[in-house]
């Protein structure tokens, strides 16, 4: 299977991982009434912005 075929059949792939986690992250977001609950909003966020960024760049290493 080429870089090209791969592109345009599974395309959609990083989408659908980037909205699943950043749709786990609200799901999992709290009411931030106290500094350890905004806190933690906070990083679950933050990690939702590194695992969709994980998943565009392991994307492009493998269309390379």
């Amino acid at each position: 299977m080429s870089a090209a075929s791969l592109e345009t059949e599974m395309g959609w792939l990083p989408l659908i991982l980037t909205a699943l986690v950043f749709a786990l992250a609200f799901a999992n977001a709290t009411p931030a009434d106290g500094a350890l609950s905004a806190f933690r909003n906070g990083m679950l966020l933050f990690g939702a912005a590194l695992a969709s960024a994980a998943v565009w760049l392991m994307w492009a290493a493998l269309l390379r």
